[in-house]
This record gives C-alpha cells, structure tokens and sequence, in this order.
C-alpha cells in the first residue's frame, strides 16, 4: 500500500495498492493523480524520487521549493532565513521549508508506527484479494476518530479498546 497523509490535520486522504508484480514507483503517480496537491508542499520518501513521479506532482501545481534555486543558478543562489529557539538548540531555515521537513518523517511516526502498534498492522495476516486494502481503509478511518478524542489522555491502543468495550466512550470517539 502507499499512503498520502496530510499533516497538519493527520489524516490519510488517499491510499492505494501496489500491484503484485510491481512496486511503489508505479502506484505513487497514480494516488498523487487522485489528490488535490496545488498550492501544497509534497515530500516524499527516496522511492518517490523519480521523474515521472515529480512530473506528477509539478502537473498537480503543488509548491517548488527549488524554482527560485534554479532561477538564480547554483553561483548565486538566493538566501532566507528562518529562526525558532527549541532550548539551547536554535534551528535556522525558512519558516514554511522548516516546517516541511520537521512534517516529513509524521507518516512513519504519527501513521505507519501508530498502526503497527495499535492495530498491530505488521502482524495482519490478512492478504487474499481486496481484503488487506480495504482492511487499510478500515485502520485509516478507525484511527482519525481516536486521534480526535481528547478526554482521555491515553495512547490510541487503550482509546481503541475501550471504545470497543465501553459505548458511551465509543460515541464520544466517533462524535469528536
């Protein structure tokens, strides 16, 4: 499966699936093809850099961070800044790129590893036809609810088995 998350509000927009006999270099165009990415920021993961994967994604209007970069040439590049203090440690960048890439690695920790331990979606053995996507589906829109519910200061894990043992609990979650 490939997965898009938007991270500012965290929830999975789109997903597909990867062909048996393929890979995520193929299926990646197709769920950027399904998204509305313009005016948007879109990282992506070393499988993602390929052309016709960012030909996608510059079709769709989202942002290039490198079109000024190319348009001053590599001698004189132009130059922005970008300042928050974190404790002792100060961190330069522009503001909006900052913000990119601190929100890059949030599909495999505040998605991929938030599902494998609470849905323990690595252990799934669930793989014969439409069944492990629509599985993913059923994770995906699980999931948006627990993370919404803030009465209890629990991790999703404890969220999702209660909601399943208590029903007063479960309708707090799918009303948040």
């Amino acid at each position: 499966m490939a997965s898009a998350r938007a991270s500012d509000n965290g929830i999975v927009p789109g997903q597909i699936k990867t062909d048996a006999e393929s890979n995520e270099i193929t299926a990646i165009p197709e769920l950027i093809k399904t998204l509305e990415i313009e005016d948007c920021i879109v990282t992506i993961d070393a499988m993602g850099c390929q052309k016709n994967i960012a030909e996608t994604i510059v079709d769709k209007g989202a942002e290039l961070f490198s079109q000024d970069y190319l348009k001053t040439g590599i001698k004189n590049p132009t130059v922005d800044s970008y300042e928050t203090t974190d404790g002792d440690h100060g961190r330069n960048d522009t503001k909006l790129f900052s913000h990119a890439v601190r929100s890059h690695r949030g599909i495999e920790n505040s998605l991929h590893w938030v599902l494998d331990i609470s849905f323990r979606e690595d252990k799934s053995r669930i793989r014969k036809g439409n069944a492990p996507e629509n599985f993913a589906v059923l994770r995906h829109m699980a999931l948006n609810p627990l993370k919404g519910e803030s009465s209890l200061k629990k991790i999703i894990r404890a969220k999702r088995l209660k909601a399943g043992r208590d029903n007063n609990y479960l309708a707090e979650v799918l009303c948040a």
